[in-house]
């Protein structure tokens, strides 16, 4: 779990810098004589139907426990600011904190 609090933030950013740099400004090739479709195949009231009948928006996208969530944001507040040269870095620091984080709340509940 402590890896996809890290990592899945900083791919994220990688994605969406090479979807905003790389793909949507590729010079897409003229095809001469090709008779090709254009436009999107679904309309967007498809999308909405298919979208409610699956429930798919209804579902939480959140992939971490919020206990989970809450303790590593506690040590590393932005994931997605890690660079991902510093991934490696970022990951020993986060478990070691978060096992200390771990010990200090069960100290806390024993004496309590």
């Amino acid at each position: 779990m402590l890896l996809a609090f890290l990592l899945i933030p900083v791919l994220q950013v990688q994605l969406d810098i090479f979807r905003e740099t790389v793909w949507n400004s590729h010079r897409i090739p003229r095809q001469k004589d090709m008779l090709l479709p254009d436009g999107f195949p679904v309309t967007e009231e498809q999308l909405a139907e298919v979208a409610q009948h699956s429930g798919v928006l209804e579902i939480d996208n959140d992939f971490l426990p919020p206990e989970i969530r809450r303790k590593c944001e506690a040590i590393i507040p932005f994931p997605e600011k890690v660079e991902p040269s510093d991934c490696a870095d970022a990951y020993l620091y986060l478990s070691k904190d978060f096992i200390k984080v771990i010990k200090h709340s069960d100290c806390k509940n024993e004496l309590t």
